[in-house]
């Protein structure tokens, strides 16, 4: 793996190096996934989106944003193609309504489960986070790859 800070022993290890291989996920940059960061929205978003197959297209051949449904998501935001993917799906109503989507704030938890929940059509639940708390990207990982094995 291309990842100095993902090592066996990383939460996450087996699920990061799948989506890795995969193409699913990149890094922070290209040596480091900062596995112990919080996911952020935007990051959390991208994952879901490449997983659940409603973009399928490598990353950097991805049709140009001309336009954003948010006033903080800019056309040339790395991930604004995601992002507007997902909205066009009608799965951000509220953000829409706000005008906001927040991209580079951390996704709490309650945020993950009722985006999961609706994408997947699944209830989701994990042990052991309140309602505000937020989630590492390593975990978020293998959360979200846990809904295909």
């Amino acid at each position: 793996m291309a990842f100095v800070d993902v090592t066996e022993d990383t939460d996450g290890y087996d699920s990061i190096y799948h989506l890795w291989c995969e193409g699913v996920l990149h890094g922070r940059d290209a040596e480091h996934f900062s596995p112990t960061d919080e996911v952020k929205r935007d990051e959390a978003v991208k994952i879901v989106t490449r997983l659940f197959g409603y973009v399928t297209d490598a990353h950097d051949s991805l049709p140009e944003v001309t336009e954003t449904s948010y006033a903080d998501v800019a056309t040339d935001e790395p991930l604004a193609y995601y992002i507007e993917t997902m909205t066009d799906e009608g799965f951000f109503a509220e953000e829409e309504v706000a005008g906001e989507f927040r991209p580079h704030e951390d996704m709490t938890y309650s945020e993950i489960v009722d985006f999961l929940g609706e994408v997947s059509g699944e209830e989701v639940s994990v042990e052991g986070y309140e309602s505000t708390d937020t989630m590492n990207r390593g975990n978020f990982v293998d959360l979200v790859l846990g809904f295909f094995q």
